[in-house]
């Protein structure tokens, strides 16, 4: 299974790369794929929250769109703190 959470729109998508590999069918608005979608976004909500992104990520523990684009990926080894890169440099272990 594949989650992806669009931060600049807010969509959601949903793929099952056993059965679809190339990803051509997106299952977000599969009625019978709800208890997964609901699955995979608490993952990434509780992924943020254990990073410590803040507010501008997550709050009252859903997900939140962000309209402005920001520099962070969780390969670039910087701390994040509402969506902005503090300067102390640290690495973010799972």
């Amino acid at each position: 299974t594949k989650f992806i959470f669009h931060a600049l729109t807010g969509q959601e998508q949903l793929f099952d790369l056993d059965e679809d590999p190339a990803e051509t069918r997106d299952l977000a608005a599969d009625p019978r794929r709800s208890g997964d979608l609901q699955l995979w976004r608490g993952r990434m909500v509780a992924q943020f929250q254990r990073e410590g992104r803040g507010t501008a990520w997550v709050k009252d523990g859903e997900l939140l769109p962000r309209p402005q684009p920001c520099g962070y990926s969780p390969h670039y080894p910087a701390s994040v703190s509402d969506c902005k890169i503090d300067a102390e440099i640290t690495q973010i272990w799972m």
